[in-house]
């Protein structure tokens, strides 16, 4: 019955998310020493919320499915190997939408 909200259904979906983020704030370890700017990982994580917002609303997910889902992307995210600090922030910013915002309908 809760076949479709695996974490299968869901990993294309917050790969694409993490891969979108990826383009305008690499992962530490393809940039290196080099920095990016505060300004930029701001911009990129608030592209990447709302993207995420819009997925949420496009499938329909409700509280489990989006905690699956930032499950799935805290998964990508510590795997390409950014830093623990923003990994619980895209968690945390997903986990919220998911417990303030209006449910599917």
């Amino acid at each position: 019955m809760f076949a479709f909200l695996s974490k299968q259904y869901l990993q294309p979906e917050a790969a694409e998310l993490i891969a979108g983020f990826a383009i305008s704030c690499p992962p530490p370890k393809q940039i290196g020493k080099r920095r990016i700017s505060e300004k930029v990982v701001a911009k990129s994580l608030h592209e990447l919320y709302q993207k995420t917002a819009e997925l949420v609303k496009r499938k329909r997910l409700g509280i489990i499915g989006r905690a699956r889902l930032a499950k799935a992307m805290q998964t990508i995210l510590r795997e390409q190997g950014y830093a623990e600090e923003l990994t619980s922030r895209v968690v945390g910013a997903v986990t919220l939408n998911s417990l303030v915002a209006k449910k599917p309908q």
